[in-house]
């Protein structure tokens, strides 16, 4: 998007007992490597540990992956609103993860007033690393860290929107984020 003359607000959202401080580290040094391209880039940190724990302890676990996308787009788009940008870029990759299906995509992409950029969408892992090597963030991005143990063994594929709007209404999805807004960080990418 960067190339294309965008200017980008990465956001990396991040939960404690998932995730440990080496993940959000990598987020940074992203971040930094990324300025290169966008001098002023400004990394958005957001705590998700609360929604994701009123997600795995008030929803149907295998629709954690879907509940939590939709909750980043809505977090997404209030800092969209903020900083005046017209869309959301992500960067899902059909059919790489149980929630990246063009069902799933759909009932994510229900949650965002703004329209849903996906660059990334029809590369494979191949391709995708290619550019990740060619920007200078693949080594970086390979590091290990935790990975989500919130995530189900039996994620829906295929999920309708009628379900996960009745597992959303299980929770104040207002208030989770609002809480998960007033934390979050703002960190310059170059000093």
């Amino acid at each position: 998007m960067m190339k294309r003359g965008c200017v980008a607000f990465p956001i990396f959202f991040y939960n404690e007992s998932h995730i440990n401080k080496r993940g959000r580290n990598q987020a940074v040094a992203i971040a930094k490597r990324l300025a290169d391209f966008c001098p002023k880039l400004e990394l958005r940190m957001v705590p998700f540990d609360g929604i994701l724990r009123e997600f795995v302890d008030k929803t149907p676990r295998e629709l954690a992956c879907v509940l939590c996308k939709r909750a980043m787009l809505r977090i997404a788009n209030i800092i969209a609103k903020q900083v005046k940008a017209e869309a959301i870029a992500t960067g899902e990759s059909l059919e790489q993860a149980a929630s990246q299906t063009l069902t799933n995509l759909m009932v994510i992409d229900d949650a965002s007033k703004l329209l849903v950029l996906r660059p990334l969408v029809g590369m494979n892992k191949v391709e995708i690393e290619r550019i990740a090597r060619s920007i200078g963030t693949f080594s970086i991005s390979i590091k290990p860290t935790a990975e989500c143990s919130a995530i189900s063994p039996r994620l829906k594929t295929h999920t309708n929107l009628e379900n996960v709007l009745e597992a959303e209404s299980r929770i104040d999805i207002t208030a989770i984020i609002k809480s998960a807004l007033a934390k979050s960080k703002v960190i310059r990418a170059r000093r």
